[in-house]
């Protein structure tokens, strides 16, 4: 689910980041073609704070998707391990507590090879 969510944000904040320089680069191209290079220069120029706190406030909603989608990434890969039998990548819940071992290694064994294990036992014994 944090995968999907995260792509979709990972889209979102790059269609908006090309919606706002597409938006800007039209307003110059039009404010240049209209009223000239003088009023092109004093509307973006760098004393004029009010343009880039517009632009600024258009790029929020970019600037937040960008920062949610890299947390829930981030957060996806911390709560991943590595089973230790089968080597796959799974979710924390797939996994029982790790017991530790004297110099604190912790062995992971996912809930799917524990019971495979489980069950050869039980044949073994069973067996034997």
């Amino acid at each position: 689910m944090k995968e999907k969510i995260t792509k979709i944000l990972r889209w979102f904040y790059k269609i908006w980041l090309f919606l706002v320089v597409l938006s800007v680069f039209v307003g110059a191209i039009g404010i240049l073609i209209s009223d000239g290079w003088g009023k092109f220069i004093e509307v973006f120029s760098p004393f004029n704070v009010v343009n880039f706190l517009v632009i600024f406030i258009l790029l929020l909603p970019a600037i937040g998707a960008y920062y949610l989608s890299e947390r829930l990434e981030k957060t996806q890969l911390e709560n991943t391990k590595k089973c230790n039998i089968c080597g796959q990548e799974k979710p924390e819940k797939d996994f029982y507590k790790p017991p530790e071992f004297a110099q604190g290694i912790k062995f992971y064994i996912c809930k799917e090879c524990m019971m495979k294990k489980s069950i050869e036992n039980a044949i073994r014994n069973k067996n034997s």
